[in-house]
């Protein structure tokens, strides 16, 4: 299932950008990294992060949507869109970290 991207609103790509960038910010305190470009370079690293991990779900030809639809309560439904982007942006943005760690020179 493809995402389409073509109706978004001001307030969608809002959303995106606070969820990214909560992402990056939690992955930099989850994993103690630097803080480099304070929330631009969370932001930045949660936007990898999202990209990473969804690149790779859709060439295995896995839909975290369609699993957090099937998995999660009838009340959280219709959030399961968001749920999605913010735990790929995440998980992409610990992994970043982590690989970035040793170069950055670690927290």
């Amino acid at each position: 299932m493809l995402i389409d991207y073509d109706g978004a609103n001001v307030l969608e790509i809002a959303i995106w950008i606070l969820i990214v960038t909560a992402a990056g910010f939690l992955g930099r305190v989850l994993v103690k990294g630097k803080n480099f470009f304070g929330l631009w370079g969370d932001a930045f690293i949660g936007l990898l992060g999202v990209l990473i991990i969804g690149t790779l779900l859709r060439a295995f030809k896995f839909s975290l949507t369609g699993w957090l639809t099937e998995t999660v309560p009838d009340t959280i439904a219709p959030y399961v869109f968001w749920l999605d982007i913010g735990l790929c942006a995440l998980v992409g943005a610990i992994i970043l970290r982590a690989i970035l760690r040793p170069f950055t020179g670690g927290g």
